[in-house]
């Protein structure tokens, strides 16, 4: 027999017929004192051998009932080693009553999918080896989750190597069988639900998670997701705070579950360490399908640990609930025969992209989602193609304008989503308008802000980043604010930016800043790559770290600056009054709000997509110029000049 310490008060006995998972308070010194009665070659120390008679009598028991099972075999052990393995005598023991261990390998995943995903196989414990992995489910678990939250897990290797379809697993050992085989005995007989990760280069480490039931499942939910039900309300949760319904830690401790191998968000990076500033930033990723990949990595920042750490998962959740999994209600149909029934938006009001091969028209079909117009408080039907994102359409003539995540926002209520969602869009539209017409309104000097923000002003400085803070006037009653970061030592990133809006100036600068902190990891990242295969659209993340003037100009301070030091304070009290207030705002000068409910079933986080139809989004190309670009600059009575460089966003 052989003892091998699966975690700190687990060990698995590996017996000549049948393994063993032994519950132990130290499974070290349970080891220790097991090899030295095995093999007789550990001594022990005086307060050790006080244990010694205990753990003989256990292994005598084992013999005892090892022989005894070698008569009486408790539970049906099944491998299926290949594809076409799976024979009508293997099913009759899958589907019987009799619980039963099936270890699965050299299938691919595409045929896994197709095969164990019957819910009437739950009562068994499945054993699936994919790449370099045992995966063993746990009792009752529905493997659709389990096999579709692993291959997203993955999707970015079955991408590159096209692999959905191949046999995946890597070769395993006779003792590594019979390990796997120890811990899948003991979760089918204590009936254990959670799933089981264990490398085959390290079977001591074993990762354990919960299994979350993906939203999309037929097994699980039969449900289709519906986007237009949602009711604004003044409730508890939202009087007397202005942006945000939980704190930061509060926050971190509902979404911190999400967070595993095969969860919604199954990585989570620290990248503090990469810029000099040491600031908070962490990368996650989301899970996604195969064509999703490139949209699949996030970030989050924050002036502490938590809210980094809060900002990076709401990031990756929010992304994963903006997918479309499936099981959304679309309804497909043209602008004009769809007009007859419904209140329908009219796509062109969202500056259609001049460049799609296929020209919009009212008498083609398209997709649509049934959404809100909050302004209203009524139905009203959205192209699909900006709601999703990404967006995959069946036909590729339903695509009416690029991918944007701009209005994309999240939080613990709907209300705090639509919130944030509307100062995106209103931030987006004015950088966007700042940029393309090299704008300047203002600056705001440091004496408005220092106070306030002193500890992270101070770290600024201490490593020789100068903030320049410029105002983003429009025509709303909002804060809307302009960050550009100045190395003064001219260390790349020389410049970087953020931007950010909000009710009250203190929290718009803080904003700016932080996204401006974040950007130069990305900066960062980007400057240890091969130039030539970087991207078009990252190419002013580099002008700007290289200190290129010509890209940062309309962000610099002037010569002779316009300062800005008095700032009303447009907070309500209450995240529902302050929607309320940028509604208004908004109808009164002929704009509405539209909101569509992303928020999915397998989490908690509230996720919807704002659209603010009229209003400018970031356009690197100069391909959907809204009228927005040159009433703005009209409005405040202020020179354009135009600027065709790609957009810092």
């Amino acid at each position: 027999m052989k003892c091998i310490i699966k975690d700190m008060n687990n060990c698995i006995i590996m017996a000549k017929n049948e393994n063993h998972q032994i519950e132990c308070a130290d499974s070290v010194l349970f080891k220790k004192i097991f090899d030295s009665i095995t093999e007789g070659n550990v001594e022990l120390a005086t307060d050790e051998l006080l244990f010694q008679e205990e753990v003989k009598e256990f292994i005598g028991s084992l013999d005892t009932e090892t022989k005894d099972t070698e008569t009486n075999p408790k539970m049906n052990y099944l491998q299926i080693d290949k594809e076409n393995k799976l024979n009508s005598k293997n099913r009759a023991i899958m589907y019987s009553n009799d619980q039963s261990v099936i270890h699965i390998k050299n299938c691919s995943i595409n045929y896994l999918k197709n095969k164990f995903i019957d819910k009437n196989m739950k009562n068994n414990i499945f054993v699936f080896e994919l790449f370099n992995d045992f995966i063993i489910s746990g009792y009752n678990s529905c493997l659709y989750c389990l096999i579709e939250r692993y291959k997203e897990s993955i999707d970015n290797i079955l991408k590159i190597n096209n692999m959905e379809y191949e046999l995946t697993n890597t070769s395993s050992s006779k003792q590594q069988v019979g390990y796997i085989k120890a811990i899948a005995n003991y979760k089918l007989k204590n009936k254990m639900k959670n799933i089981d990760i264990i490398n085959k280069s390290n079977l001591s480490e074993i990762n354990t998670f919960p299994i979350i039931n993906m939203n999309n499942c037929t097994f699980c939910s039969n449900k289709n997701k519906v986007m237009h039900s949602i009711n604004l309300s003044l409730s508890n949760e939202n009087n007397g705070k202005n942006y945000r319904y939980l704190n930061v830690d509060m926050a971190w401790n509902e979404l911190e579950k999400y967070v595993n191998r095969v969860g919604p968000v199954n990585q989570l990076n620290d990248l503090s360490n990469l810029d000099s500033l040491n600031f908070h930033v962490y990368e996650s990723i989301s899970n996604c399908s195969i064509d999703e990949v490139e949209y699949s990595i996030h970030g989050g920042k924050g002036v502490d640990q938590s809210s980094a750490l809060v900002s990076a998962v709401g990031e990756a959740l929010e992304r994963y609930n903006a997918r479309m999994f499936g099981n959304e209600e679309i309804i497909v149909g043209s602008f004009n025969s769809l007009n007859k029934s419904f209140t329908v938006l009219n796509p062109k009001s969202l500056i259609i992209d001049n460049n799609l091969l296929d020209k919009y028209d009212n008498n083609n079909e398209y997709e649509w989602i049934l959404s809100k117009d909050i302004s209203t408080n009524n139905n009203i039907l959205m192209p699909a193609n900006t709601v999703f994102f990404p967006y995959y359409p069946k036909q590729k003539n339903h695509l009416l304008i690029s991918q944007s995540s701009t209005g994309l926002a999240s939080g613990f209520t709907i209300e705090e989503a639509i919130l944030s969602g509307i100062f995106e869009v209103l931030e987006r539209d004015a950088y966007t308008i700042y940029h393309k017409n090299r704008l300047y309104y203002g600056e705001i000097p440091e004496e408005v802000y220092f106070q306030k923000l002193k500890r992270l002003i101070s770290k600024l400085k201490e490593e020789n980043i100068q903030p320049i803070i410029h105002y983003l006037k429009t025509d709303l009653n909002v804060h809307i604010v302009h960050c550009t970061l100045f190395d003064t030592k001219n260390n790349f990133p020389i410049y970087t930016h953020g931007s950010n809006c909000s009710l009250d100036i203190i929290s718009a600068i803080e904003g700016a800043i932080l996204e401006a902190i974040q950007l130069r990891t990305s900066q960062i990242s980007l400057k240890y790559l091969n130039q030539e295969h970087i991207d078009q659209e990252y190419k002013a993340y580099i002008e700007w770290g290289r200190g290129n003037i010509r890209y940062v100009k309309p962000f610099l301070n002037k010569t002779n600056p316009n300062y800005i030091v008095d700032f009303n304070d447009y907070r309500t009290g209450s995240i529902y009054s302050n929607i309320k207030y940028l509604v208004t705002n908004l109808s009164e000068l002929g704009y509405k709000v539209i909101v569509a409910d992303l928020s999915r079933s397998d989490n908690k986080l509230k996720t919807v997509k704002v659209v603010i139809p009229g209003f400018q989004d970031i356009d690197d190309f100069n391909l959907r110029l809204s009228d927005r670009m040159y009433l703005i600059p009209d409005y405040l009575r202020m020179k354009k000049e135009v600027n065709n460089l790609p957009m810092f966003s």
